[in-house]
């Protein structure tokens, strides 16, 4: 080997490192230079499916309170509100003079079909009052700027008390009828019944509410479709008192129907 001038061996690369690059000793970091961009997490697939389940959360509620703050604004519609009005509230007291006014036809068609007369006669009257209801309810909200939404306090006192008066009697009249007279009595049993009495009365005079006053079973639902306008009336269309004076009027004609017919 070779010797250096002091007399040590100078040292040679051994057979391994020979031909190798040594790896340069990383330089100091100088707080002048641009920090490095942060490593950017690998996207997560179960992050972007929490984001679209947020997102349809999000649409189902939208949904949800769209019907809400439509109900609380008129309805744009091009039907004849009024008169789907007067013909929906007057279907269930045709139906009620026509089976009492035709009660053998109205009897022999059902039974000659194995059908009760009285069941079918109070589904049909079931049904036409339903519509009553939503009639009244698609004029309510296509008659007043505010829709089906009422301003419950600017209600009074006194008109809370009156409706809650007349609501309150007008429903224990109804259940008064309905427990004297019980389901047959109350559809016209006495005529379209399994053992029909024409020129018999429906009515215990005895019992409660017979005994108080005639025809409660007129009387009570009046009461009812007055009660609302003690307490809504200056939030109510302007025709709110026709409709409540037609609806009593039908009822009327029931009552002088069922008494001289």
């Amino acid at each position: 080997g070779s010797h250096t001038a002091s007399g040590r061996p100078q040292s040679t690369p051994s057979s391994a490192t020979a031909g190798r690059r040594l790896p340069k000793p990383p330089s100091p970091v100088s707080p002048l230079d641009p920090p490095h961009p942060a490593p950017q997490p690998a996207p997560n697939p179960s992050g972007r499916h929490e984001e679209k389940a947020g997102a349809m959360r999000e649409e189902v509620l939208e949904q949800m309170v769209k019907p809400a703050q439509n109900m609380c604004s008129q309805l744009q519609i091009e039907w004849p509100v009024n008169w789907i009005l007067v013909w929906a509230l007057a279907a269930p007291h045709f139906l009620n003079v026509f089976v009492w006014m035709s009660s053998a036809s109205w009897k022999h068609f059902f039974d000659a079909r194995g059908l009760s007369a009285v069941d079918q006669f109070a589904a049909w009257s079931t049904l036409l009052k339903a519509g009553q209801a939503l009639a009244v309810g698609m004029w309510l909200w296509a008659s007043r700027p505010a829709g089906l939404c009422f301003d419950i306090g600017a209600v009074t006192l006194p008109g809370w008390l009156g409706t809650l008066l007349l609501v309150t009697l007008g429903l224990a009249l109804s259940a008064g009828v309905v427990s004297a007279l019980g389901k047959d009595g109350v559809f016209y049993g006495s005529r379209i019944g399994e053992h029909p009495h024409v020129h018999a009365s429906a009515a215990p005079p005895e019992e409660w509410p017979f005994s108080v006053v005639q025809h409660p079973q007129h009387i009570g639902p009046v009461l009812v479709v007055w009660a609302p306008l003690v307490a809504l009336l200056p939030q109510l269309p302007a025709t709110a008192w026709f409709v409540a004076s037609y609806w009593s009027t039908l009822y009327f004609i029931n009552w002088v129907v069922e008494d001289f017919f």
